[in-house]
């Protein structure tokens, strides 16, 4: 993929919104630029990941931003399960 911007007079340079969403750069993130031997390198600075814990759910944050609650919901899951386990049970 090859995109380009330009650089304006206070120093600023825009990140293309497909290249943010790829990388997952978000508003207020700080960017790492970084010397190397083949150029310039610039990253988004890697938050350390720590657990989180959202009613009876621990995740890893990543540091991508909370999943809704939704995603979460195992209730439908739990259902079937217990419904294979009774189906079982019946049968000897």
């Amino acid at each position: 993929m090859k995109i380009t911007s330009t650089i304006d007079a206070a120093g600023r340079l825009v990140i293309p919104k497909p290249l943010r969403k790829q990388y997952a750069m978000d508003p207020g993130q700080t960017i790492l630029f970084v010397e190397e031997s083949e150029g310039l390198l610039i990253t988004a600075e890697q938050s350390p990941r720590r657990f989180i814990k959202e009613g009876p759910i621990t995740a890893i944050d990543t540091g991508a931003g909370t999943a809704p609650s939704s995603l979460f919901d195992v209730s439908e899951v739990r259902e079937e399960h217990l419904e294979r386990k009774s189906r079982a049970h019946r049968r000897g």
